[in-house]
C-alpha cells in the first residue's frame, strides 16, 4: 500500500440525500408525522432502489403506513443520483482523494505511471461514479465487479507480509511566523507511528493572531514520505523552547514532499468565549490516534478550564 485516502461519503448518506430530494420534489417535509413514520422504511427502499438504477434508468420507490393507509410513491433515475451528486460536491471530493492518495503514494508523476484502477465496493457500482473516474483514467479503469475484487484481494492477501498499522507520513500543524513573514510547521505526528496510540502523540498550546479572535483554526498538514532520508530536503528549525519544527520547504523539491493543507474543505475551529487577545496563550490540544489510524484532539479552553473537544476525530491519517 503506497498511498490511502478516506472521505465520508457513502452509501448510507448516499440514501439520506436521495430521500430528501425524494421529499422535496413531492412537496413532502419530515417535520409531517406521517412522512416521519414511512422515513425508515422509505430509506431502506429508497437503497433497494440506488441498487437497481446499478442496472437500470430509472426505479420505483413506494412505501405505505399500514396504520394510517398513507403511502409515498415516487419514480428515481439515475439522472437524480447525478444532479444529486453534482449539487453535494461528489464528484470533485472523489478527485480530491484520489489526488491525496497520489501524493501519498510518494511516487512522481503518479498517475501516469499508474497502470490500472480497480473500483470496489457497493457504490462504484453506480454509473455516474464509473463514468467520472473513466473521464479522468480512461481505459486504466476496471469496475466491472466491484463487490467481488473485495473478495478476492482478501482471499490473496498473505497474514505473513501485511505490515503492522503504522501512519506512512509526516503530519503537521501550520502556523504564520510574523518575523520570518512565512509559515512554520510543528510536527504532531511522525511517519512510522504507530496506531492506535497509547496515549498523547503531541501536545500544544495556541494562541490568538489578533485581539478580538473568536474561532482559532487547526490546519492539518501532510509532508509525503518518499524515503526515510526525505527530512534533508526540509529546513529543521528549533525555536525558543528547543522543539524543532519545519519551515517552507526548499527550492525545488519535489511535489510530494511539500506540506499538502488536509482540513481545508472541513476547518477545525475552535470558539473563544471570551475572544482571544493576541499573543495569549488560549487552547491546549491534545493529540491521540485511534484504531482507524484517526487523528483525535482534545482541546481545553485554558481561560476557562473547559473541555471543548474530547477525542474528536479531525482526520484520517495515511
Amino acid at each position: 500500500m503506497l498511498g490511502t485516502a478516506h472521505d465520508e461519503r457513502g452509501g448510507s448518506l448516499i440514501d439520506t440525500w436521495m430521500v430528501k430530494d425524494l421529499l422535496s420534489r413531492n412537496r413532502l417535509h419530515e417535520s409531517d408525522p406521517r412522512v416521519a413514520r414511512l422515513l425508515p422504511g422509505l430509506t431502506n427502499d429508497v437503497g433497494r432502489a440506488r441498487e437497481a438504477l446499478n442496472l437500470n434508468s430509472e426505479a420505483v420507490v413506494s412505501v405505505t403506513d399500514t396504520g394510517s393507509g398513507f403511502s409515498v410513491t415516487a419514480k428515481v433515475t439515475r439522472d437524480d443520483i447525478c444532479r444529486n451528486f453534482e449539487e453535494r460536491g461528489v464528484f470533485t471530493a472523489v478527485n480530491q482523494a484520489l489526488d491525496r492518495a497520489l501524493s501519498g503514494a510518494g511516487i512522481r508523476d503518479a498517475e501516469r505511471k499508474i497502470e490500472a484502477l480497480v473500483m470496489v465496493g457497493e457504490c462504484s457500482a453506480i454509473p455516474c461514479v464509473q463514468e467520472a473516474l473513466i473521464a479522468r483514467w480512461g481505459s486504466k479503469v476496471h469496475c466491472n465487479h466491484p463487490v467481488d475484487a473485495i473478495a478476492r484481494g482478501a482471499a490473496m492477501a498473505d497474514p505473513e507480509t501485511l505490515e503492522p498499522d503504522r501512519i506512512r507520513n509526516d503530519y503537521a500543524i501550520r502556523h504564520w511566523d510574523p518575523g520570518a513573514q512565512e509559515y512554520r510547521y510543528r510536527f504532531i505526528v511522525r511517519n512510522g507511528t504507530r496506531y492506535p496510540s497509547a496515549g498523547q502523540v503531541a501536545r500544544i498550546v495556541i494562541s490568538g493572531a489578533y485581539d478580538g479572535q473568536e474561532y482559532l483554526g487547526i490546519p492539518l498538514c501532510e509532508i509525503g514520505t518518499l524515503n526515510q532520508n526525505h527530512h534533508g530536503h526540509i529546513e529543521l528549525i528549533s525555536n525558543k523552547k528547543g522543539e524543532v519544527q519545519i519551515a517552507e520547504p526548499a527550492q525545488g523539491i519535489v511535489a510530494e514532499m511539500c506540506p499538502v493543507l488536509m482540513n481545508g474543505p472541513t476547518p477545525v475551529l475552535l470558539h473563544a468565549s471570551p475572544p482571544a487577545k493576541k499573543g495569549e496563550p488560549r487552547f491546549e490540544l491534545t493529540f491521540s490516534l485511534d484504531r482507524q489510524g484517526y487523528l483525535c484532539l482534545t482541546a481545553r479552553d485554558l481561560l476557562s478550564g473547559i473541555l471543548v473537544k474530547r477525542d474528536t476525530q479531525l482526520f484520517r491519517l495515511n
